[in-house]
């Protein structure tokens, strides 16, 4: 296993004595890079050590998972292990700004599925050390106009049902990053079309921000105990009647059949309370488009035409409750 201890006892027990000398320098090369990784590591915090990579290269340009392009690295990657350095070290996103096209989400899986748990690849997630993660993008769309909803598309939620579910439910390998996205020109991929939702969980957004963490964890973490604790999880109390004791009883509902109920009750059930956050009053649509409209540096001309915005600005800005009544399905 390329850079773990596996590696480094595999290289420390060959006699250098029968090696020539461009191997007896790689050799010395590569152990003394393991140690120095190695004590790096020993003197690091527990919880630190297992969360280092994800700040690593924060602002590197990441991997993307829904491009068929990234299955391979780059050329000039020509040594095996600068090639696993890639890997390792560069960052893993699903950008979703065109999720909407299956393609796009097939694409994905096949490369988690072909990739990052393929037991003779490189860059197999039990293989990198420190943990590493791919991060889903949660867009707010909004096309700017005029008195029309800011919405968290079906679709969106589909394909992070889609991915725990290839993952086996283990929500620890994703990461969920909140943005704003400019959709008047419809599935643009533009990278200036985003902008993050309460940067450092700083800002009057934080709350919002919070609670749709919130839910959503909530929601995996109810996807991951369907399938692997189903004496936690009855029908009554978690997947209603949509998930009633015949259909997961069933002996012909397979795995796929029970993922894709799962995935659409709760996807569907999500992006109702997400709606619910803001568009049950004014004020509280003004304060997501008012935000949205600072985000993306918008003329004045659009706070003037929309009441929303207008409802929030006259009634003194501020941040209004937003609702999250989730135990109403979890």
């Amino acid at each position: 296993m390329i850079g773990t201890l596996i590696e480094y006892d595999f290289l420390v027990s060959h006699n250098p004595a029968t090696l020539n000398l461009e191997q007896q320098e790689y050799l010395r090369e590569r152990v003394e890079t393991l140690e120095l990784e190695a004590r790096i590591r020993s003197t690091l915090p527990y919880d630190v050590h297992r969360q280092i990579h994800r700040h690593v290269l924060r602002d590197a340009e990441p991997i993307d998972i829904t491009s068929t392009v990234s299955r391979v690295a780059p050329s000039y990657y020509t040594d095996r292990h600068a090639e696993f350095d890639y890997w390792r070290f560069t960052p893993f996103v699903y950008r979703t700004d065109n999720v909407h096209d299956s393609v796009v989400s097939m694409n994905a899986l096949e490369f988690v599925d072909g990739i990052l748990l393929n037991h003779n690849h490189m860059a197999r997630f039990h293989a990198m050390d420190p943990p590493k993660q791919i991060t889903f993008e949660i867009l707010i769309r909004w096309d700017f106009v005029p008195n029309f909803l800011p919405e968290i598309s079906l679709p969106n939620i589909d394909a992070l049902f889609d991915l725990l579910g290839i993952l086996d439910g283990d929500a620890d390998r994703i990461r969920l990053e909140f943005l704003f996205k400019d959709s008047r020109i419809v599935y643009s991929r533009d990278p200036t079309t985003k902008e993050e939702i309460a940067p450092n969980n700083h800002g009057p957004l934080r709350i919002m921000k919070a609670k749709m963490l919130y839910l959503l964890q909530t929601a995996m973490a109810a996807y991951r105990d369907f399938f692997h604790a189903p004496h936690r999880v009855t029908s009554a109390t978690a997947f209603g009647l949509h998930m009633n004791t015949y259909r997961i009883t069933n002996p012909m509902a397979t795995n796929d059949i029970l993922h894709m109920r799962a995935r659409d009750w709760l996807a569907d059930h999500c992006c109702d309370l997400f709606d619910g956050m803001w568009d049950t009053y004014r004020r509280r649509s003004g304060f997501v488009k008012y935000h949205m409209l600072q985000a993306f540096k918008m003329d004045q001309v659009y706070y003037d035409r929309d009441l929303d915005v207008q409802e929030y600005i006259q009634r003194g800005l501020g941040i209004p409750f937003l609702p999250m009544p989730k135990d109403v399905y979890f």
